[in-house]
């Protein structure tokens, strides 16, 4: 029994990945998972997006099709399916988000005492 209880100690909760949070993201936070997975897929469809960005499809539409709008992404139609490529505003964003983490991060670390 106690290998057991050590073992289930062991476990993440419920199945979630350990290090990862439970915490709502910021629209912002949303924005750039999308952008970074279209930027590493090329040429990237609303599913393939959506299962990066850990949302549903609908959702994810709905950010890709306001990212397309602000032209942060381009739509294009291969055959009859529709994919998001990155633009230069698109990749701006994402360097500048990225930097931005490094800033909070260094921000949240503790004050020496």
């Amino acid at each position: 029994m106690g290998a057991k209880h050590s073992f289930m100690q062991n476990q993440c909760y419920c199945g979630i990945p350990e290090g990862y949070s439970l915490e709502r993201r910021t629209r912002y936070e949303i924005f750039a998972d999308l952008l970074d997975i279209v930027v590493k897929r090329e040429l990237c469809a609303v599913t393939r997006a959506s299962y990066g960005a850990n949302l549903p499809v609908d959702r994810a539409k709905k950010f890709l099709s306001f990212l397309a709008s602000r032209g942060f992404v381009k739509e294009e139609y291969v055959g009859d399916s529709r994919k998001y490529r990155i633009t230069k505003r698109g990749l701006e964003y994402l360097e500048t988000y990225q930097k931005m983490q490094k800033m909070f991060a260094a921000l949240a670390e503790k004050l020496p005492e």
